[in-house]
């Protein structure tokens, strides 16, 4: 379906107040979101009273090959929303160029994927897996995170995945909406600038994206090759944050690296706990 907008802000007077969470959307749906003339995100907005924003057309959240859409409003707003976007993906049919076999697509209709900031994640997860185990239980739904290695320098979100049966999704997003909503410590751009961060896309990643496994390229050492891992640590900012990202030798990335990976460590023992 196609679109007339490549980005689209449906507020002229945008809502300046509330909790902001974002839906990543897969770009071959954007269309049938926003409709012809923007009508059916209009609707969204006017149902709801959010803001809402969806990230232009060649934009999409790193690592993943789906558009952003921004929500900005009151918990019950924040609902409205998801639950209609979500109702377009799960309705809409992808055009026949669509890459990839008709069942990966089948099977996108049955997650719905959210992006929360880093702070709020720790509270969604909770101590040692013990929150986010209790609601995979609850709904028999399978939760997933991106980890924070494979979060780019300096991008403070990270992206959910429910995947489960139409109608314990859907509760199971209303309660994580409701944990982000209750974060009086949460904090999130509305709107991010995704083309500052650059992904390796070529291969498949946890949520449906593409992986994002750095290092093959050596970084940015020269001729001694830079600092590579066998994990993918490597990120790749633009060219004008490179000084202040690799840091005098490359302290600063070192020491990034290293925190992602004992944070991953942290994060591998949370879910071993909440499985005994």
């Amino acid at each position: 379906m196609s679109e007339e907008s490549p980005a689209l802000e449906v507020n002229s007077r945008p809502r300046r107040s509330g909790s902001v969470i974002k839906i990543l959307c897969p770009y071959y749906v954007a269309g049938a979101v926003i409709g012809k003339g923007g009508e059916n995100i209009k609707e969204i907005k006017e149902r709801s009273d959010a803001a809402v924003v969806v990230s232009q057309n060649n934009v999409r959240f790193p690592g993943t090959n789906e558009r952003v859409i921004s929500i900005r409003g009151s918990m019950d707003a924040i609902k409205i929303c998801v639950n209609m976007i979500q109702e377009k993906i799960r309705t809409d049919q992808p055009p026949e160029n669509v890459k990839g076999p008709r069942t990966e697509n089948e099977k996108r209709k049955q997650c719905c994927k959210l992006v929360v900031s880093d702070n709020t994640l720790g509270r969604i997860i909770g101590k040692a897996g013990k929150t986010v185990q209790e609601m995979k239980n609850k709904y028999n739904v399978e939760i997933n995170t991106t980890r924070r290695s494979e979060t780019p320098f300096g991008l403070d979100e990270r992206a959910i995945s429910i995947e489960g049966e139409e109608g314990c999704v859907d509760e199971c997003t209303e309660e994580i909406i409701k944990i982000v909503c209750e974060d009086t410590y949460a904090s999130m751009r509305f709107v991010t600038d995704y083309d500052m961060f650059f992904m390796d896309r070529r291969g498949p990643a946890f949520y449906g994206g593409y992986n994002m496994a750095y290092g093959r390229r050596g970084g940015y050492g020269g001729m001694r090759g830079g600092y590579g891992g066998p994990r993918g640590y490597d990120m790749y900012p633009p060219a004008f944050m490179r000084g202040g990202y690799r840091g005098s030798r490359g302290r600063n990335y070192n020491s990034y690296r290293d925190n992602a990976r004992r944070e991953d460590r942290r994060e591998d023992r949370g879910r071993r706990d909440s499985r005994s």
